[in-house]
């Protein structure tokens, strides 16, 4: 080949080679911290359907609890009835019927009294174990939070160390919106421990 036309052809090729190879190497950083995105998403989204199915399981119990209960107050309501009619039918009078339905007040007013008992039951020990999952949620936020806060902080105080570089107004921004969040979720998270409790 010409020498000329090899000194002028020759920075071309090989700018075009650096940068085929700065794209690889770009491309596969990429791809490295794609995985590791990818990987750590596994975790939450292994998190959040632990998180879903107990909520699902409390939802649940709280339903085959409040059916059960259902049950028996109809059973109750039945059984009382049924003795009620046994009684009118085995009166030989108008006072001996009002007598003996009025005997019988004190058994359906205790009837009542129990299954409205269990009923709320029912709901309070869901109420707890609704709370004691929300404290959950708030916790695995709180830490989450605190992690990034750390993070950041990390991250500020290397670039502050470097000699010649310094923290830009972003960083600092940053930082302390981390540090409010954080603050933030964990007064949140103590505001409804407190309302559930």
């Amino acid at each position: 080949m010409n020498p000329v036309i090899e000194k002028i052809v020759q920075p071309v090729v090989d700018g075009s080679v650096n940068l085929a190879t700065a794209s690889v190497k770009r491309s596969r950083k990429l791809a490295e911290t794609s995985s590791d995105w990818v990987a750590k998403s596994t975790k939450d989204v292994a998190k959040a359907s632990n998180k879903g199915l107990k909520l699902n399981k409390i939802s649940h119990d709280m339903l085959a609890r409040l059916l059960n209960e259902q049950s028996r107050l109809v059973q109750g309501s039945l059984r009382g009835v049924a003795k009620r009619l046994d009684v009118a039918a085995n009166a030989d009078s108008f006072q001996i019927l009002w007598s003996d339905q009025v005997d019988l007040m004190p058994k359906t007013r205790e009837r009542l009294t129990r299954d409205t008992r269990n009923v709320i039951a029912v709901f309070t020990d869901t109420g707890a174990e609704l709370r004691d999952w929300v404290v959950d949620i708030a916790g695995e936020f709180g830490k989450e939070s605190e992690k990034a806060v750390k993070r950041t902080r990390k991250t500020a105080t290397k670039l502050a160390r470097q000699p010649g570089k310094k923290v830009s107004r972003s960083k600092k921004t940053a930082k302390k919106k981390a540090t409010k969040a954080g603050k933030t979720v964990r007064k949140t998270a103590k505001k409804r421990t407190r309302k559930v409790a």
